[in-house]
């Protein structure tokens, strides 16, 4: 399994998230590259819905970054989000997922004010 980033920009957003690809073509592998592409995909729409609802903060900004890192058992993201208003981080918290094939085995929320 492969991945890259893609971002998606609005301008109150900013989303990077990872995209898997499969390398061998196994149908298990597939189906594990679509699992963790939607848990990714629904955290992205999720983050799209807060920004364009009457909840978010006028002129506020939110973003989240994944890093990845690769691993011989599989990958661990971190979701980095905040939201700035004023130029001033008002929320951040991280998110760890540790994905072993296709399926998250350790989650973990951190919280930052």
């Amino acid at each position: 399994m492969r991945y890259t980033t893609h971002l998606y920009n609005t301008k109150s957003t900013s989303v990077l998230i990872p995209f898997f690809t499969a390398e061998t073509g196994e149908k298990r592998e597939a189906e594990n590259v679509k699992r963790m592409n939607g848990f990714y995909d629904e955290l992205k729409r999720s983050v799209f819905g807060y920004t364009e609802s009457d909840s978010f903060p006028e002129g506020g900004r939110y973003f989240a970054k994944a890093l990845v890192d690769e691993n011989e058992k599989g990958f661990e993201v971190k979701v980095i989000m905040r939201l700035r208003c004023g130029g001033k981080t008002i929320s951040s918290r991280t998110l760890t997922h540790t994905w072993q094939d296709g399926v998250v085995i350790k989650k973990q929320v951190d919280s930052h004010q």
